[in-house]
């Protein structure tokens, strides 16, 4: 197995490509497009060793252990297990927070009061008696975090990765008559001139999806518990923004385009907020995906509270639609906890409004990635530092390509 190679060892050999590729050129015998990534290659690891050489500067002033952290992200492959696990890992391993608290220009004392075996132990914030011992309070860091649902979107539509700042795509207009079309021709009969329809030409930028959570160097303290604030709080949070901005966003401001909001997507309004009213019209919305794009919907994204509503509709016989709460239809089979409608697999998520269901086929949009999420850690925010705490920073850039609008359809409900 080959040994990994740092950026400046990437660099250096893609210089040396790139000069050969240019020799090859001007002879007539490269590829101009080989030679355009290449140099695009060269652009980017320059960038990337910049900002590393931008970080360690800022970091030197806090402490080397907190430089030798950064330099591993940028050097090193990152450590198996969730992202919020590397960064635990490499931040206690490195002795950062003992780095940090050496170098402020103050002397910190610590007192505990003494008791005798099997006292109970009593935490106050006052000093009290001759001998002015301070009980400092222990900090549980077993938190208790809400229920999270399942964010499903993104994993579930196409994805691709990018290396500039925007994508651009194709998306082909539809035959019409007044372009003409070819048809039938008897003997000597005169050929119908024929257009093919237009390419619309669409770009769209990539935008920046990022928060930040603080936390205190007694919390930190604990590699489990900032891996599990980070998986579990702060890059749920991020996904669930994300997802946000897939299904609904504006397309105004900073937002993405959601697929929502994307022009040519099928739309319909319902009359009436009867079951049978709605599951017809998710039945006809996907015939015209179909039609349009030769697409079977493979997803009804659906709001959590109308998916409810759906699952407790009645016949005229007052039977459930989708069964009851422990068998199936009139009592035919096993109760079904995952819920199909019309044979299409149910996503049920907050990022759709409700009184909204989206309907589509995964291969109709792309979510682009730049790189993958990016985790930073400082108490230099601020006065942070004087408060025993610091930020932990999570981002990604994301965009959304509809390349097939065709491909989905919306129904607002009653």
């Amino acid at each position: 197995m080959s040994e990994t190679k740092t950026i400046h060892e990437r660099l250096e050999e893609a210089r040396v490509k790139g000069a050969a590729e240019l020799e090859a050129v001007e002879r007539g015998e490269g590829d101009v497009t080989k030679l355009k990534a290449i140099s695009e290659e060269v652009t980017e690891l320059e960038a990337t060793i910049k900002a590393a050489d931008e970080a360690r500067a800022m970091f030197k002033s806090m402490g080397t252990a907190r430089e030798s952290v950064k330099a591993a992200e940028v050097e090193t492959p990152a450590p198996a297990g969730s992202l919020g696990e590397q960064v635990a890992a490499a931040f206690v391993k490195s002795g950062t927070l003992s780095a940090l608290g050496a170098q402020r220009e103050h002397t910190r004392a610590e007192f505990y009061a003494s008791k005798a075996p099997g006292d109970p132990t009593t935490t106050t914030n006052s000093v009290t008696g001759t001998g002015l011992s301070t009980v400092l309070t222990d900090v549980d860091k077993n938190v208790v975090t809400p229920y999270l649902l399942p964010l499903s979107v993104s994993s579930w539509l196409s994805k691709g990765t990018v290396s500039g700042n925007s994508v651009s795509y194709f998306v082909a207009n539809e035959w019409t008559s007044s372009s003409g079309r070819p048809g039938v021709v008897g003997e000597n009969g005169k050929k119908p001139g024929a257009t093919a329809p237009a390419f619309d030409t669409k770009t769209v930028p990539l935008r920046k999806i990022a928060g930040w959570v603080c936390l205190s160097d007694e919390m930190a303290e604990d590699a489990a518990f900032l891996a599990s604030v980070i998986n579990e709080q702060l890059l749920y949070e991020l996904a669930r923004a994300e997802e946000e901005q897939i299904i609904s966003g504006t397309g105004t401001g900073n937002d993405l385009t959601g697929i929502l909001t994307t022009a040519g997507i099928f739309s319909e309004t319902m009359a009436s907020a009867k079951a049978t009213d709605v599951l017809e019209s998710i039945y006809k919305v996907k015939t015209k995906i179909k039609t349009a794009s030769g697409l079977d919907a493979d997803a009804i994204i659906i709001n959590p509270e109308d998916i409810a509503t759906l699952r407790l509709a009645k016949d005229e016989n007052g039977q459930y639609f989708f069964g009851g709460a422990g068998y199936g239809m009139y009592g035919n089979g096993a109760y079904e906890p995952e819920t199909r409608i019309w044979g299409i697999p149910v996503i049920v998520s907050n990022a759709v409004p409700a009184k909204t269901v989206l309907i589509g086929n995964s291969t109709g949009a792309t979510v682009y990635r730049k790189g993958g999420v990016r985790v930073e850690v400082s108490n230099n925010v601020n006065d942070d530092f004087l408060y025993n705490r610091f930020r932990t920073l999570a981002e990604e850039r994301v965009t959304l390509a509809v390349k097939q609008p065709k491909a989905f359809g919306k129904i607002i409900l009653k």
